[in-house]
């Protein structure tokens, strides 16, 4: 086998003689190999060596590219995103999305550029904009609203947030989305590491605020997150049960901690029993898998106790809060499983904050409730604190509080229940329901209605539909008007249709009526002809000029005439 090749070039031993000659070894793991010239002056030249490229050639050029193959072409896949990689695994599924807008579009919005700058994010990275202090749903809770979000490709990328609208000057709900002055809040999904990130970041230009107009950031900073609240003590022992905490729970928000504990369960080699953590999580959103470890006794071996939870003990949850830092025993529903550690696994679809209803056992010591309750009954005084023994031993007394709705308007309410859980769910107003059924209104305003049925023969002999004889009255009317007038929208808030009426003055006119978005932007001629005095009514149906259906919001409606213009609001709900 070759093993060194050699360059040698003879212009530079001066027109003499020399003697070529090569020293070196050839056996073990490295051989090594010289080429030298002794010329006629007793000098010794080195002769310089060519090097092995990657594919073998002796002075080749070959190299290896950054995708590990020789004389490749390099990374030449392209992804979704625009970017090259070498396999089409190494692609960012740009679709799946971590951050997920839940409101509605309310038509007032900011804009936040981020500049291709950004130097601290990686194609795929997710960002997601918050207001801390926004609008939560159509009566103005206040709290932590996820107002817009984007993927991050590598060039500019600009994310509208939506702003709150308040329409109950108008008879309709509290559009949710940011507030108004607020500062923005951002976190940052790293796909690659799977982990959210709280975000700072520097303006170019703009508040920072949302304000309706737009800021650009040239510059973020991902935030390490803090070490998680609960600290796993214990070391793994190849035994365990899975806890599977599924996307459909309420109350928890990203960050929260989880905490699986056994009350019960082996804290040391000596097989001492106590309560024991056992497992921990950090929600974020999705499913989340927690593995509790179970206790193995390897005694019988001349081993120690592995410490955790005992089999057939049933697993207790702490959530630590990431928004206030406080920690709470909870209860929880299962979906499957049994709630024990049983080396198989429990799947969790609710958790409850509201405290469990428990015998304190000791704090009516020596006795215990169901003596003490025995002895004194329930209403005794227990102490010098003015606490009845009830207090302590609520299960016995038969006064644990049952939770649940308790306004009997409400869809779900609980007659039995005595203490309200915030479980109360009502009639979605947005989407025009009317009841606990999903019955709508009607354009009528009539819950389940048809719609327009009174018949209403005008003075051309033509019928129109309307809801009442009020209504009929308005578009018949023989009495000529004195003045240009535009009534206001009936039904309002109304889904799918709407009447608009307006009276032409003597004379009459060319007459026009349009429907703009709350930004100003045309949406739809309703009329545009010339009429005669009198009054008339037009209906719009929630469409645009395209007869594609628009969005939920507040819309425009303008009448022109020949010598000026009136101009209302009007809200379509969904």
């Amino acid at each position: 086998d070759i093993i060194a090749a050699f360059a040698a070039p003879l212009s530079g031993l001066g027109g003499g003689t020399a003697v070529v000659f090569a020293s070196g070894f050839l056996s073990g793991d490295d051989p090594a190999f010289g080429l030298f010239a002794a010329l006629t002056d007793g000098t010794v030249l080195t002769l310089p060596s060519l090097a092995q490229d990657c594919a073998g050639e002796w002075g080749g050029d070959a190299v290896v590219d950054e995708c590990g193959v020789c004389d490749g072409l390099g990374a030449d896949i392209t992804c979704d995103d625009g970017t090259l990689v070498c396999e089409q695994s190494e692609c960012v599924d740009v679709n799946d999305l971590f951050f997920e807008v839940e409101i509605a579009e309310t038509g007032e919005s900011t804009l936040f550029i981020f500049q291709d700058s950004i130097t601290s994010l990686d194609t795929g990275d997710q960002i997601g904009i918050y207001d801390m202090n926004g609008v939560v749903d159509d009566t103005g809770t206040t709290g932590m609203v996820l107002v817009g979000a984007g993927t991050w490709t590598g060039g500019q990328l600009e994310i509208t947030a939506i702003t709150a609208v308040d329409l109950s000057e108008f008879g309709g709900p509290i559009l949710p989305g940011a507030v108004d002055g607020n500062n923005m809040f951002m976190m940052v999904w790293d796909v690659s590491e799977m982990m959210l990130y709280d975000a700072t970041y520097s303006v170019n230009s703009g508040s920072g605020t949302f304000n309706g107009l737009f800021t650009a950031i040239d510059g973020i900073t991902l935030v390490e997150p803090n070490p998680p609240y609960f600290n796993l003590e214990i070391d793994e022992t190849g035994e365990s049960t899975l806890f599977i905490f599924e996307d459909t729970i309420q109350g928890l928000e990203v960050g929260d901690n989880l905490g699986l504990f056994d009350m019960m369960g082996v804290v040391d080699s000596q097989g001492n029993t106590g309560e024991v953590l056992v497992g921990f999580g950090i929600w974020n959103g999705s499913q989340l898998n927690v593995t509790a470890i179970t206790s193995v006794d390897l005694s019988e071996f001349g081993g120690p106790i592995l410490p955790g939870a005992v089999e057939g003990n049933s697993m207790f949850l702490r959530v630590w809060k990431a928004s206030d830092e406080s920690v709470t025993d909870v209860t929880y529903g299962i979906n499957s499983g049994s709630g024990t550690f049983n080396g198989l696994f429990t799947a969790i679809n609710s958790i409850s904050f509201t405290p469990p209803c428990a015998d304190d056992d000791d704090a009516v010591a020596p006795f215990g409730c169901a003596a003490a309750v025995a002895t004194f009954g329930c209403d005794f005084a227990w102490g010098t604190d003015g606490f009845l023994i009830s207090d302590f031993c609520p299960e016995t007394c038969g006064t644990c509080p049952v939770y649940g709705c308790t306004d009997d308007t409400a869809c779900n309410y609980n007659a039995d229940a005595t203490l309200d859980d915030g479980s109360c769910t009502y009639p979605d107003e947005m989407l025009g329901e009317c009841d606990c059924d999903g019955t709508l209104f009607d354009e009528c305003g009539v819950c389940g209605g048809n719609g327009p049925s009174y018949q209403c023969v005008l003075a051309d002999g033509s019928v129109e539909l309307v809801c009442d004889e009020q209504a009929c009255d308005i578009l018949d009317s023989s009495v000529s008007p004195e003045s240009y007038s535009l009534s206001q929208n009936y039904p309002n808030p109304f889904n799918p249709v709407t009447t608009i009426n307006f009276d032409v003055a003597n004379g009459g006119s060319f007459v026009e009526i349009k429907v703009y978005d709350i930004l100003g932007n045309f949406v739809k001629t309703l009329i545009s002809d010339f009429y005669s005095s009198g009054s008339y009514g037009v209906k719009w149906n929630g469409t645009n000029n395209s007869n594609v259906e628009v969005p939920s919001g507040v819309y425009i409606y303008q009448l022109t005439y020949d010598s000026g213009m009136i101009t209302k609001k009007m809200i379509l709900l969904r």
